[in-house]
């Protein structure tokens, strides 16, 4: 791995992988899995963090603290918030260490027929283009049944990006599936208050 890009703020883990993928020479899945995971058959978890390779480990780790990635760029610190502290610490010796079966410990409702999808927020993706010239996957917009961006009081636009359900194994950034045809925000009224309390309180 001879460049990685910067991780940006809120960004998942998977975010900042499928940027990487854009920026790569390869042109197949399975060779950015090669550089990436430990596995190169894995299949990318959106809301956590696969078994990486020791030289991709080793990489990350000089750019950002390992707990700080855990804890600021997957799903954990949310999955995982009302826990009980055995559960927790069973949970957060998993994640830490790569060990996928972490979601045994943590409540993760799952309903077979659901597909669940990334999500983003237009207003976020406009800011974000201004800042990094990309959009990118945020971590406070997929958590499940928050409908609105809590910064912007405006509802999250699904991807056709499946985030839970039967897809193949890929790494999809932001901007190759809006482009320019970024959604107009619609600005949340009757509800939009109680998901943004519902979120603050998350």
């Amino acid at each position: 791995i001879a460049y990685f890009p910067e991780i940006y703020e809120d960004e998942l883990v998977y975010s900042w992988f499928a940027r990487y993928a854009e920026k790569s020479p390869f042109h197949q899945y399975i060779s950015v899995a090669e550089d990436l995971y430990a596995n190169s058959i894995t299949r990318p978890d959106i809301e956590f963090i696969n078994e990486l390779n020791p030289e991709c480990k080793g990489v990350i780790e000089k750019m950002i603290d390992w707990e700080k990635l855990i804890q600021e760029h997957t799903m954990f610190k949310y999955y995982s918030r009302f826990l009980p502290g055995d559960r927790f610490g069973k949970a957060y010796d998993s994640i830490m260490s790569m060990n996928i079966n972490c979601k045994n410990y943590m409540e993760m409702k799952t309903s077979p027929n659901t597909n669940r999808y990334l999500r983003y927020c237009p207003v976020c993706v406009k800011q974000d283009r201004l800042l990094h010239a990309e959009g990118y996957w945020h971590t406070i917009h997929q958590m499940p049944e928050i409908k609105v961006c809590s910064l912007h009081s405006c509802y999250l636009v699904d991807s056709n990006v499946l985030c839970s359900g039967k897809a193949s194994p890929s790494l999809i950034s932001l901007e190759s599936v809006i482009g320019d045809n970024l959604i107009e925000e619609e600005i949340c009224h009757e509800d939009g208050e109680l998901f943004i309390r519902l979120w603050l309180y998350i």
